[in-house]
């Protein structure tokens, strides 16, 4: 995704349509769960551009917005219809356009509600730029004509300071992957185990993702993305991103290949165990594989 770093006065000169948004970053301690966010401002770029009947979409990853959001328009004749919440979904509904003046709205009162291992870091308010029933009549979607507004929305990237996560509940240095690891972990793929953890026809070992992730760190956060198909992983500052079917791994934005894709099994998803430790950051040295009892050893302590 291409990034643009441009300040609130150039989206404004040079983007016919384009939403700008402003906020100051709300800052936790890791392990909060109910916070509050500052106010979000949204600022149409010229009048109209914010089309009656069309909905605005926002989102930000591993947070739920709570329902009692209230808005205001504070400048500009437009009308909003309302406000409301989907998890981790905003969504704004415009009931008639701006004429005269562009429009600003203020959205106040945003709770959050965060998963309680978030880690440290920083995690962006987005643009929805997608068209789907979950999306409907998304004025930014895929019916948006880019090139009559001058400016491609999907290539926007807003700050990544909407929600400023700081500190550690669990992990001594969350940034630091080597003591992120510090549980091992023990998978058995003899038949009949408890994990599903199980052996390929081409002798790949497959063991579950969330399953190791979890326990190699209580910390990790795992969730699955149904649309695209997608596990994503948090553990200290490394992202790890898989797609079924896809023969590379995403690791904080690297595409790094597999040795055999993900696999879905009983509604959970597997990958072989030296990929599993690569995208964990674990060392080659502290993988093990015991032939003789069938189990594998990811942060292997030995004996």
């Amino acid at each position: 995704m291409k990034k643009f770093i441009i300040s609130l006065a150039a989206v404004c000169a040079l983007a016919v349509g384009a939403p700008v948004f402003a906020y100051a970053g709300t800052v936790v301690t890791a392990g909060e769960r109910q916070v509050q966010a500052e106010d979000i401002i949204i600022t149409e770029s010229a009048p109209g551009a914010f089309k009656k009947d069309k909905n605005i979409y926002l989102k930000c990853d591993y947070v739920s917005f709570e329902d009692g959001i209230t808005y205001e328009v504070v400048s500009g004749d437009a009308k909003v219809k309302d406000v409301s919440t989907d998890n981790g979904i905003i969504k704004i509904s415009i009931r008639s356009e701006s004429t005269s003046e562009p429009a600003v709205i203020r959205l106040s009162n945003v709770k959050m509600y965060l998963d309680g291992a978030l880690p440290e870091g920083t995690y962006a308010l987005e643009l929805v730029t997608e068209e789907s029933d979950q999306f409907k009549d998304n004025m930014f979607g895929e019916t948006y004509d880019s090139e009559d507004n001058q400016f491609d929305t999907k290539s926007l990237v807003f700050d990544d300071d909407f929600l400023i996560v700081q500190g550690s509940s669990n992990m001594e240095n969350a940034s630091d992957n080597e003591s992120a690891l510090i549980e091992e972990v023990a998978v058995s793929a003899a038949e009949g185990n408890e994990t599903g953890a199980y052996i390929t026809d081409s002798g790949y070992v497959m063991v579950p993702l969330r399953f190791v992730a979890e326990g190699l760190n209580s910390s990790a956060i795992v969730a699955w993305d149904d649309e695209t198909k997608t596990v994503n992983i948090m553990l200290g500052d490394r992202v790890t991103k898989f797609t079924l079917g896809l023969d590379t791994m995403t690791i904080n934005g690297v595409d790094v290949p597999v040795s055999t894709p993900m696999e879905i099994k009983d509604d959970r998803a597997f990958l072989s165990l030296r990929d599993v430790g690569h995208a964990m950051g674990i060392d080659e040295s502290k993988i093990y594989w015991d032939d003789e009892t069938k189990t594998a050893y990811l942060n292997y302590k030995g004996e």
